[in-house]
């Protein structure tokens, strides 16, 4: 691993300029609940999105990276960009997009395609392992190496774009430029497995978890089933 030079994320918009996180839309586990179609030029010209773009001084390799940024300090997520460059078993370098220190998550910002996703899915495998796990092996009494399955030490998943929605609070398809406001959206690095975005009522943090794992808090390690957290419906930012 080759230290670079991580951006840290400092402080938090103030509320004065953030939308309602609780007001709008329904989005479960990363997945569309409720869609219509609208008329193809509704839709906003996707090429908008891959542009390179500067939110607080730092120069993101698109508005959607930057979108995503400015999210997490809505919701008080500290966050690095671009921090590192892993060597993965495969021989490939890989530099993720976002590290969540605070929550041991990795966030890799895909937007609607998945070229290029055996990388954060690579080191989804390691990065699951607790760090004194010797790393798929198992012990002499036969037990697994460590829990990676229900509680992975350090999560990866993919962010992707807002799905935006219209006054009638209907959702919209997958739109890429700045105006209507959006869903926050996001997956896991394995098939058919969901991720939830959970509010800790015990830390007052948000934190990403598997929604087949652990409930525990990622943040303060709160746990009471699932009566210590709420699942907001959150909204993407613009930045």
């Amino acid at each position: 691993m080759d230290q670079g030079s991580p951006h840290l994320s400092s402080s938090v918009r103030a509320a004065s300029r953030l939308p309602d996180l609780r007001s709008v839309g329904s989005w479960t586990g990363g997945k569309l609940t409720r869609c219509v179609a609208l008329p193809e030029t509704d839709v906003i010209d996707m090429d908008h999105m891959a542009k390179p773009t500067v939110y607080r001084g730092i120069t993101f390799r698109s508005a959607l990276e930057a979108g995503w940024a400015a999210t997490m300090d809505s919701l008080g997520i500290v966050w690095l960009y671009e921090p590192w460059i892993l060597s993965l078993p495969s021989g490939q370098r890989y530099r993720p997009d976002f590290h969540l220190p605070e929550i041991r998550t990795w966030l890799e910002v895909k937007g609607p395609h998945n070229e290029r996703v055996e990388k954060p899915t690579e080191w989804a495998r390691l990065a699951a392992h607790r760090p004194n796990c010797p790393t798929g092996r198992q012990d002499l009494q036969g037990v697994a190496c460590c829990d990676r399955r229900w509680s992975p030490w350090e999560l990866v998943i993919l962010g992707r774009e807002p799905a935006p929605l219209w006054p009638s609070g209907r959702l919209g398809p997958f739109v890429t430029a700045q105006g209507p406001p959006g869903l926050l959206a996001y997956e896991s690095t394995v098939a058919g497995d969901g991720i939830g975005l959970a509010h800790c009522e015990a830390c007052s943090g948000y934190y990403f978890f598997r929604l087949t794992g652990s409930f525990a808090c990622r943040r303060c390690g709160a746990h009471d089933g699932n009566n210590h957290f709420q699942m907001p419906r959150v909204s993407y930012v613009w930045a």
